[in-house]
């Protein structure tokens, strides 16, 4: 899979686009701290950043020393640790993924891990 990453200024972020034209930006600011629920509430109507998805997520980690070195290079706050996803895993538990390895697992909604905007559409 042929994939370009470059910094976007627009967006503050880091701009994915892969060879199946799925753009996907990241973004620049730091991950937050919160539970599945918490993250569903903060980017539900949110128009231009989502809960990025276990997919989503996939795409970063195959990426992440270079998405992580520019978002350094550009000021921001490199990705690590477990973050959510907005996929759920059932009624109690959604699913997360170690940006370290890329490894998934699910847990409770109430569990606090990070969370990392993400901008994503098709071209």
């Amino acid at each position: 899979m042929k994939t370009t990453i470059q910094w976007d200024a627009n967006y503050n972020g880091v701009h994915i686009l892969t060879d199946t034209r799925l753009s996907l930006i990241v973004s620049g600011q730091p991950s937050m701290v919160m539970s599945w629920h918490d993250a569903v509430r903060f980017y539900k109507d949110n128009k231009v950043w989502q809960l990025p998805t276990r997919e989503h997520l996939k795409l970063i980690t195959e990426h992440i020393d270079e998405v992580n070195a520019l978002i350094k290079a550009n000021g921001g706050y490199e990705i690590r640790g477990w973050h959510w996803t907005a996929d759920e895993y059932d009624e109690f538990c959604a699913w997360d993924v170690n940006m370290g390895n890329g490894g998934t697992d699910y847990d409770t909604k109430y569990d606090d891990y990070y969370v990392r905007a993400v901008s994503a559409f098709q071209n």
